[in-house]
């Protein structure tokens, strides 16, 4: 599901509410809830009607809030196997 949000993301273009519960059969605004809420406080997000647009600055931006959608305990495994 991440992977599915953060491509269009990574090019610049936005992602379907409907296309995402379409292909998951979940809400998106739900499933990322603590992302988005986070992303909405630092006006990283634009949500218009169905499509949600990913606004950040330039690369490092990108990375810094692309973080948001990694869940902690995976992240750790991760970084542990590092």
């Amino acid at each position: 599901m991440r992977d599915y949000i953060m491509d269009p993301f990574a090019k610049g273009e936005p992602v379907s509410q409907k296309e995402f519960k379409r292909y998951f059969d979940q809400d998106l605004l739900f499933v990322f809830k603590y992302a988005f809420s986070a992303l909405k406080m630092f006006k990283k997000i634009r949500i218009d009607k169905d499509l949600v647009y990913f606004l950040p600055k330039d690369l490092n931006e990108m990375f810094v809030f692309g973080l948001f959608f990694w869940d902690i305990e995976e992240t750790s495994r991760i970084m542990n196997r590092i």
